[in-house]
């Protein structure tokens, strides 16, 4: 295939064939998003060391970043335990995660790390482009059969950057962010057409990713789809790894998902079947599914972990934050029906997590590992007596965040924000490969104030919440929403915590409310986001001019 060809693949967002996606697209993609045209022809392995000579870095760090769904930034045992006691100015739910707790020991600890827009594919477009949603090709709302939603192809994404870059890629588990076709058959089969045999959805919700550009250059690749924790639908580019099935071919474990992902990863990282060159870096992303819905009964969770831990305790014993309580609909689901369920996934995920860091240790590769763990969006559970997620209040906005890189990060909890935009530009700092960041990135790299080497005045203070609906902020102090009829929220987060008192914009000092009403109309402008364009609310918003 020319290079005119593959440069009109991707322009028309088509899938390439699978010779011509995995060698003329590396060098396409140097084309197009180093900064530098004599790096661009360089090879992949001698411009990762041409980089990182630069960076004083000899050895290229690995990066395996784990994900769950839904976890909410309270749902972590550490928090009430020293030193991290009292930095959430809330109590912790009273879950068991021994072994995040121990990651957070060796890790910086983020204390606002946020979703942005607080449900599945918009975080994901967004984490893994570095872009706000409307550059994504994502709208305000997940992947469905009955949406046009999906990412770009064309779209260059954190794994398509270092796989330019040397590195061997890898993605397990949930993906959530390729458009919705049926273009299967009624055996869940992909066979790429509407037409007999094809004409089927295999889920209305998520779908299977073929190789091609929809994979973003992840060539260790096992695909989890439905949210049936216990028995989703499993792909994988490697036989094995799926009872022999090619790729395409469902199979279904029948066994609880985490559990099988985990195994797959700890396959990455021993590498005793060559699947990776131990020579180069590797970018292994795995993101389980758990623990979000569903989680309302035994079948929906780890049930050994169920009966171990949470079976016996009263419900509402394990509600613990002040701002919980029923729905105030009778028809609406209660956080008692869920909350035993919901922390039995949690716990069970942490299990999971370290077998993979034990993996990760044995095989001699912690030094020089950078490891991440956060989530997409956070859960309410009963909070302000709601259920799920896409709220501005802390429960469903904030996310976890810890960041372990033994060889250049000293443990600490760090006060600052961090958005899903943040992740690829801080990614290819902490790596020393800033070169490869793209054009039009929107987020921040916060790689120096990691390593201790920036001033924290010279970081954001503030991060952007927005729904199609209704747009917002939060700062460390204030929690801010104001939707489309001009109705307001407005937190002191400094003396409400629990966000249970929402007071008038006028009692806030003018210079504080100033700042908040011009800061959300800059950030506005910078996601591209359709009230900007039409200056929605400007009444209160102050847009740039």
């Amino acid at each position: 295939m020319s290079a005119h060809s593959i440069t009109h693949c991707l322009k028309e967002d088509r899938p390439m064939s699978k010779k011509s996606h995995y060698e003329p697209g590396r060098r396409l993609f140097a084309k197009q998003v180093l900064s530098a045209a004599s790096l661009a022809y360089l090879a992949p392995r001698a411009l990762a060391k041409a980089v990182h000579r630069s960076s004083g870095n000899s050895s290229p760090p690995n990066i395996l970043m784990i994900f769950p769904d839904q976890w909410r930034y309270s749902a972590l045992g550490f928090w009430n335990q020293p030193p991290f006691k009292g930095v959430l100015g809330t109590v912790a739910d009273p879950v068991i995660t021994p072994n995040l707790d121990a990651l957070a020991r060796e890790s910086v600890v983020v204390t606002h790390a946020v979703s942005t827009m607080p449900v599945c594919s918009p975080y994901r477009a967004m984490m893994m482009s570095g872009r706000y949603v409307a550059k994504t090709g994502i709208d305000y709302g997940n992947c469905e059969k009955d949406n046009d939603n999906g990412m770009y192809h064309s779209l260059p994404c954190i794994t398509d950057l270092l796989y330019e870059a040397g590195y061997d890629t890898g993605y397990v588990g949930k993906t959530h962010w390729e458009k919705n076709e049926p273009l299967f058959s009624k055996k869940h089969v992909y066979v790429g057409q509407v037409t007999p045999p094809g004409g089927y959805h295999i889920y209305s919700n998520d779908t299977y990713i073929p190789p091609g550009r929809g994979r973003h250059s992840c060539r260790y690749w096992f695909q989890s789809i439905r949210d049936v924790h216990k028995n989703p639908l499993c792909y994988s580019s490697i036989p094995r790894l799926v009872n022999g099935r090619s790729d395409g071919e469902p199979y279904q474990f029948r066994k609880f998902s985490p559990v099988v992902e985990a195994d797959v990863v700890i396959d990455f990282l021993k590498n005793q079947h060559n699947d990776r060159n131990p020579k180069q870096p590797f970018c292994m992303i795995w993101a389980p599914n758990p623990p979000h819905p569903p989680y309302y009964a035994p079948k929906d969770c780890d049930e050994t972990v169920l009966q171990r831990y949470y079976a016996t305790r009263d419900p509402a014993q394990l509600l613990v934050r002040k701002n919980w309580h029923k729905p105030t609909k009778p028809h609406h689901r209660s956080a008692l029906d869920a909350v035993q369920y919901y922390f039995a996934n949690i716990t069970a995920v942490d299990r999971e997590i370290g077998r993979v860091l034990k993996a990760l240790d044995e095989a001699g590769l912690k030094e020089n590992t950078i490891v991440i763990f956060t989530s997409d969006h956070g859960e309410m559970m009963g909070s302000h007596g709601a259920l799920g997620k896409m709220r501005i209040y802390d429960e469903a906005f904030r996310i976890p965040l810890l960041i372990r890189y033994p060889a250049r990060l000293k443990p600490r909890v760090e006060k600052m924000f961090f958005t899903p935009v943040d992740m690829m530009p801080t990614l290819l700092g902490l790596a020393g490969l800033s070169e490869f960041l793209p054009p039009g990135a929107d987020g921040f790299d916060y790689s120096k104030r990691l390593m201790g080497d920036a001033d924290p005045k010279e970081c954001p203070k503030a991060a952007l919440f927005y729904t199609k609906s209704r747009k917002g902020l939060r700062t460390f102090r204030y929690t801010f929403e104001i939707n489309q009829s001009g109705k307001t929220l407005l937190f002191d987060n400094l003396e409400d915590p629990y966000q249970l008192k929402n007071i008038d914009p006028k009692s806030v000092p003018t210079n504080k409310l100033t700042y908040i009403r011009k800061t959300l109309g800059n950030l506005l402008r910078k996601a591209n986001d359709p009230w900007y364009q039409s200056k929605t609310r400007s009444d209160f918003i102050i847009y740039p001019s």
